[in-house]
């Protein structure tokens, strides 16, 4: 170690006292106002962290503001520790919130954004594999020197870090990667969800922007103050948002409960989809009708999975509709509805799908016993019965006391078909004269 104006670094020895703890360095503190502005900031995002934990269901959003709280404390004790070997001694134990804090962050924007399925034990584990090794690294820095390569001190009792490639690898990556993709997640919510999530999503993109905004001034010597870090300052502003997005929206305790209660307990199947009819949201109950892979169904297009799906809504693009398909054997009722922003362009789709298979089979099968009784019931008329027949006329009474024409009453009740003509005997004995010129047997009809 250096100090400016040739001053000889400290001992190797006294390092590792101050790396493994056995005896701390002197704890000598010189109170700054940068020094009460971290403690300030400390202390509200401890009690914003107890908020959130007593509040919301998920976690995330309390762990990482206890890691930021953490954070901002320790860099108070930074900055008031009198020495290179102190300061090295409080930033080690820095690292703690500063590494695992953007874990947390993460894990907050997946719980956010619905995919609370993606934080599992196993996932947590894997993502504090590098944090971990990189804060042994920073426990061990006098050996290798990976972490910080060397110190200069400067006026005001602050210190430059001149850091190593491990510093650059498990910190400045690794943090940045996960704050990435944990904004991006939040982004993605802003076009995901209502109006007035996108608000809340907004906001929250905003308080995340201006911590890492500063602390990338920080890295990149830019501060007006050389050696401060101002990114635990900077989260009283995230925490200021958040309790704005925890009062005035509820936010991150009715998303997911409702999203839950609504959507993932329903028995329909929901599919969301975008203009271009590609799965932007779904629910369990969705993946059942195809076997979909859920971590595959995202970004897909419809067709990918429902074969001649994307010709069938484009053939109801812009209205809603009501359809019956069927799909692997199974009877589906899909119901349309177009999704417009308020423009009135046309933005989306949702998809309720209702396996309806149970209530066809009921249908026809209450149709096949409708004609087997239909059928039942002409067999009964045709075949059973007195039939009351006038000796003179030949006229039968039919069921309601009417007296019928023998044709009319069995044409009724058969399917027979009635011609007339005169017998021979008939013929001879009242048309004698016609009778060579009839037929005997007219054609059959």
């Amino acid at each position: 170690m250096r100090k400016r104006g040739g001053r000889k670094s400290a001992s190797p020895r006294f390092c590792l006292r101050t790396t493994f703890f056995p005896r701390a360095p002197p704890l000598e503190f010189k109170f700054s106002l940068l020094s009460g502005i971290n403690l300030l900031t400390a202390i509200f995002m401890v009690v914003l962290g107890m908020v959130a934990w007593r509040l919301s269901r998920g976690r995330g959003l309390a762990l990482w503001m206890f890691a930021m709280g953490e954070w901002s404390l320790l860099e108070c004790f930074q900055l008031g520790a009198v020495g290179i070997p102190a300061k090295v001694f409080w930033s080690v134990i820095e690292y703690l919130g500063t590494l695992y804090g953007a874990v947390f962050y993460l894990l907050f924007a997946l719980e956010f954004t619905g995919l609370e399925r993606f934080v599992t034990r196993r996932n947590i584990l894997l993502l504090c594999i590098v944090p971990t090794l990189t804060l042994l690294l920073a426990a061990t820095n006098h050996w290798h020197h990976l972490i910080w390569a060397d110190f200069t001190a400067i006026d005001n009792n602050r210190i430059i870090y001149h850091r190593g490639i491990a510093w650059v690898l498990g910190v400045l990556s690794y943090t940045y990667l996960l704050i990435g993709i944990a904004t991006a997640f939040l982004g993605w919510s802003i076009f995901r969800y209502p109006m007035e999530y996108k608000m809340q999503s907004i906001l929250l993109i905003i308080g995340v922007l201006c911590p890492w905004s500063a602390n990338f001034l920080y890295l990149t010597n830019l501060s007006p103050l050389p050696g401060w870090d101002a990114t635990p300052v900077a989260f009283s502003v995230t925490g200021a948002l958040f309790f704005y997005n925890l009062f005035k929206y509820q936010f991150y305790d009715i998303r997911p409960v409702a999203r839950d209660m609504l959507v993932e307990k329903m028995p329909s199947g929901i599919l969301v989809l975008d203009s271009q009819n590609r799965i932007v949201d779904y629910n369990s109950a969705a993946l059942c009708f195809n076997s979909i892979a859920g971590e595959n169904c995202l970004g897909n297009t419809i067709d990918t999975f429902f074969p001649n799906w994307d010709n069938m809504l484009q053939g109801n693009a812009a209205s809603d509709n009501r359809l019956e398909i069927t799909q692997n054997q199974h009877h589906l009722e899909l119901n349309i509805s177009a999704l417009h922003d308020p423009n009135g362009h046309l933005v989306g789709r949702l998809l309720i799908i209702r396996d309806i298979t149970e209530r066809k089979q009921i249908e026809l099968e209450r149709e096949r016993l409708l004609t087997e009784l239909q059928q039942a019931q002409t067999e009964v008329q045709t075949l059973c019965g007195l039939l009351p027949i006038c000796s003179h006329c030949k006229k039968i009474r039919d069921d309601s006391g009417e007296w019928t024409r023998m044709e009319a009453y069995i044409q009724s009740r058969s399917d027979a078909v009635f011609t007339h003509t005169f017998c021979p005997e008939c013929l001879e004995k009242h048309y004698p004269g016609f009778a060579p010129k009839m037929p005997q047997n007219p054609p059959q009809q």
